[in-house]
């Protein structure tokens, strides 16, 4: 076991578990991602933490929380002012519903000439749906259906 730890800065989130769980509390992310690029993403966080991660839920209770469950993780920290998508992206609304019966909307946001399809088929396990709060990491494997809206 390496002597060397690294402080971790809690994150605001809402899971959304395969069994039907939903939580509020804090997720610990590194506050420099690996490329150096500001912090740690949630995705990057829970494709590396293992079996399970950290988590304390609002009541402030320390738990472990089996990251093959995790069907998404809406960040609950927006910013203030939200920058618009640059002029390459355009925002699809959908309604993601996802294992558990969880049900999410938001945009799917795309390159002009990408199709919702295309997100999917992306490499990498998460897809990311902009909501009001933020937004959410969605796992693909999870998603049951994705709906586009009119």
């Amino acid at each position: 076991m390496s002597r060397l730890r690294v402080e971790k800065t809690p994150l605001r989130v809402r899971l959304y578990l395969a069994d039907g769980t939903r939580a509020e509390g804090e997720l610990f992310v590194a506050p420099m991602s690996p490329a150096g690029a500001g912090p740690q993403p949630v995705w990057q966080l829970l494709e590396e933490a293992g079996p399970v991660v950290p988590f304390r839920d609002a009541q402030g209770r320390f738990c472990l929380v089996g990251t093959r469950q995790v069907a998404a993780v809406e960040t609950l920290e927006a910013a203030s002012d939200p920058l618009p998508p640059p002029p390459w992206v355009r925002a699809v609304p959908v309604e993601v519903r996802l294992a558990g019966g969880h049900e999410l909307v938001g945009d799917l946001l795309l390159e002009v000439e990408g199709r919702p399809v295309d997100a999917l088929r992306t490499p990498g396990e998460w897809v990311f749906v902009r909501r009001l709060s933020g937004g959410a990491w969605v796992r693909k494997a999870l998603l049951v259906v994705l709906r586009l809206e009119r």
